[in-house]
This record gives structure tokens, C-alpha cells and sequence, in this order.
């Protein structure tokens, strides 16, 4: 019901202020907080044993993808979606609020039909809670361990749909850093082109007891 009443003031919005953006799907990426501390610097307060959205993202088969497409809107959301930002969409390094008006201007005013910063970031949160990842990578045997290494394929066998992993890495070893899901213009999830990674066949998925 939530994402029907989103859509149906979407369509509104795009009606009023007469524009589409025309690309090919929405790409979710989530990260891995420990990832993150680990590779990059961090304050105390972001790292924990959770994902953590990066941020809804358009874009086209071809690797391109739409940006900063209207001005329309400016960056302004309500308390109840600041709320849930603060919990599931946090910045590592930098001020959240920047980080969350960097991506509603690159990205979520490209989204079609369009949306105003609540119906975007809402949305974008729902679907991440649908996912339940660290429940959904545990009932098929994937918790995190400094010590043990884990391939790409147990990842992908988790999920029904294509999905892109991505990793980074320090001191020559690789850690799990994202997660990205395709979803169309209704956020319908679907697969993705292909099952893209930049990892190798074995990497970390580290937890919170390393220290970055």
C-alpha cells in the first residue's frame, strides 16, 4: 500500500511539473559498514553489524545514467523520513545531511515518475527493509567472520533475482563493501544485466570486531 500511494503522488508530480526522465532501471546499492571502517576512515557513531544504503540510483543498459535532472524540488524532508535516514542511510565521511542532499539531486530527481525527497528516500528505505539482508545472508549460512573467507556464489544463491557485488581491498586481502539490486520504474525488483562483481572468487565478510 505505501509504495502504491507513492507511485500515484509520483505520477501526480510528474504530471504538474510536466518532464520524464527516460533510462532503463533503479539500481539499490547497500553497503557493509565494517567494510568501510575498515578501507576508509569513520566515526564511532556510523560503525555497527548492519547494511547500510548508499543510495537509489537510475540508469541505462549501456552503462550510462541520468543526473541532476530538475530543480524543481529542493532538499527538504520531513521528521518521520529524517528519522529513518538517520537509522538505515548514513554517511561515513561527512555530514549526513550533505550526503543525503548529494544524492536526492544527482539521483532521486532523475527517478520516473517523478518524486518529491520524502517519496524518494521513503521508498528507497522500504525497499531496503523488504530486503531483511543480514537475516536473509544468515538463513543461508552467511555470517560475518573475520577469519573465514566466502565466495561469490554463495552470496548469489542467496537471492532469487541477478544481483552486483562489489569489494575493496586492503593489505591484499578483499572484504565484501556492496550489494546492488535492479529494480524497474513500479520498484518491481528484476534482475540485473548480469551477476557483475569486482571481487574475487574468495573474500571477508568482516564484522564489527575488526578495528579500522
Amino acid at each position: 500500500m505505501f509504495l502504491l500511494v507513492n507511485l500515484f503522488s509520483a505520477a501526480f508530480a510528474a504530471s504538474f511539473f510536466g518532464y520524464s526522465t527516460v533510462y532503463d532501471y533503479n539500481l539499490l546499492t547497500i553497503e557493509w559498514k565494517p567494510t568501510d571502517c575498515l578501507v576508509e576512515q569513520c566515526p564511532s557513531s556510523y560503525l555497527s553489524q548492519n547494511f547500510n544504503i548508499h543510495g537509489l540510483w537510475p540508469n541505462n543498459n549501456d552503462g550510462t545514467w541520468p543526473s541532476y535532472c530538475n530543480s524543481h524540488y529542493d532538499f527538504s524532508v520531513n521528521s518521520q523520513t529524517k528519522a529513518e535516514l538517520e537509522e538505515y542511510w548514513r554517511s561515513y565521511n561527512g555530514n549526513p545531511s550533505s550526503f543525503w542532499q548529494h544524492e536526492w539531486t544527482k539521483h532521486g530527481t532523475c527517478v520516473t515518475p517523478a518524486v518529491d525527497p520524502d517519496t524518494y528516500f521513503q521508498t528507497t528505505v522500504s525497499l531496503f527493509k523488504k530486503l531483511d539482508l543480514l537475516n536473509t545472508l544468515k538463513n543461508n549460512g552467511i555470517t560475518p567472520d573475520d577469519n573465514k573467507q566466502i565466495s561469490k556464489n554463495d552470496i548469489y544463491n542467496c537471492f532469487n533475482n541477478i544481483i552486483n557485488i562489489n569489494c575493496k581491498s586492503k593489505n591484499g586481502n578483499e572484504y565484501f563493501w556492496n550489494i546492488q539490486f535492479c529494480y524497474d520504474h513500479n520498484f518491481n525488483q528484476i534482475d540485473c544485466q548480469k551477476e557483475y562483481t569486482n571481487c574475487g572468487y574468495n573474500f571477508y565478510f568482516p564484522s564489527t570486531s575488526i578495528d579500522p
